[in-house]
């Protein structure tokens, strides 16, 4: 985990790959927290050196990509979820 924001438990939750890993992820994370209905905000950072390790279940997979994080975000309902999903970019 590289930041969180928020302190709440939301009953509504998207978890969306990172390509790019911001360059101030803890601003992100406030400010995705700060807007209605939002409860909470972690942005995680991949371990590429525990990642690449091959093992047989990845042998098993085709067109396998490892991406530099995770945003997870946690909403009080689905509506407040939704509303930030069609945002434009903060």
């Amino acid at each position: 985990m590289i930041a969180r924001a928020g302190r709440g438990e939301g009953s509504s939750i998207a978890a969306l790959r990172i390509e790019h890993l911001p360059e101030a992820p803890k601003r992100l994370a406030d400010d995705i927290a700060a807007l209605d209905g939002i409860a909470a905000v972690l942005i995680g950072a991949t371990d590429l050196a525990r990642t690449s390790v091959p093992t047989v279940e990845k042998g098993m997979r085709q067109n396998e990509r490892v991406f530099a994080g995770l945003l997870v975000i946690e909403a009080l309902d689905e509506i407040s979820l939704r509303a930030l999903c069609v945002r434009r970019p903060i």
